[in-house]
């Protein structure tokens, strides 16, 4: 995932904002480390990484904001909840596959 266009354009120091750069690809293990720091702040614990919402939301906003720092976390917290699930979801089959083809893998099933 690259990028992520908006359903809902985010509002950010008075910029209508219609699509967020994520290049997924390029996050190093500091990244992953960052984004599991701030899942853990904010109180959760990642209980199934492949699964976490949560923590794959916060990959997704450490994406964001390395590449556009005029973007805040707090800002990506305002994001529709349709975007935000595109966004987790994106995660999601970035690094794990589909939800079917995870599902395989977690049940053991073919």
């Amino acid at each position: 995932m690259d990028s992520l266009i908006l359903k809902k354009p985010l509002l950010v120091n008075g910029v209508e904002i219609k699509e967020l750069q994520c290049n997924l690809d390029e996050l190093t293990a500091f990244d992953m480390e960052r984004a599991g720091k701030l899942e853990k702040k904010d109180g959760n614990f990642i209980n199934v990484v492949e699964l976490d919402a949560g923590y794959h939301f916060k990959i997704f906003c450490v994406a964001v904001t390395k590449y556009q720092q005029d973007i805040t976390i707090s800002d990506l917290e305002r994001l529709g909840a349709k975007d935000y699930t595109e966004a987790v979801r994106g995660v999601r089959n970035f690094f794990f596959g589909s939800s079917e083809e995870l599902s395989r893998e977690i049940t053991g099933g073919e």
